[in-house]
């Protein structure tokens, strides 16, 4: 399954995945590396996969920082993002 462009978003704005604010949480990297493409501009991309732990629940994305402290998450299942 690829990884699927979900939202953008800055850093001041509450993101959660399931449940979860990404940005409250400490991100554990993966080790593991995935390449997406900029649905905006359609540049490549290359960022290393994170996940984070809360409550027993555990969520996988990938943060890329289009611009400073603009960021677009992936997701590669359904998961619910919202705002």
């Amino acid at each position: 399954m690829e990884w699927k462009f979900r939202i953008l978003v800055s850093e001041i704005e509450k993101v959660k995945i399931e449940n979860i604010s990404i940005w409250d949480e400490d991100w554990i990297y993966t080790g593991e590396k995935a390449t997406v493409i900029d649905p905006y501009c359609g540049r490549e991309y290359s960022s290393e996969i994170v996940k984070v732990i809360k409550n027993n629940t555990v969520v996988f994305f990938l943060p890329i920082e289009f611009s400073n402290n603009v960021w677009g998450i992936y997701l590669k299942d359904n998961s619910r993002i919202s705002k």
